[in-house]
């Protein structure tokens, strides 16, 4: 994940990052791409999936939208 005030990578996993050069943490905030609401987040053996309840689909990270929040 990129981070979104200088664009460098960041470290983290899930929902988690941290940005080096910012010294920022942020939290990631998964939306659907469809519906808009948020997801639930299902993990399991060190996998992390999400399940919209309302299209009733299993989604990636990597379909759903990103809305970073500073920690």
């Amino acid at each position: 994940m990129e981070c979104p005030l200088c664009g460098e990578s960041m470290n983290g996993r899930g929902s988690k990052y941290y940005c080096d050069k910012c010294d920022l943490y942020y939290r990631v905030k998964f939306i659907c791409e469809k519906c808009g609401n948020e997801p639930e987040e299902i993990s399991s053996c060190g996998a992390v999936n999400y399940f919209c309840d309302t299209c009733k689909e299993l989604k990636s990270r990597k379909q759903m939208k990103k809305e970073f929040i500073k920690e």
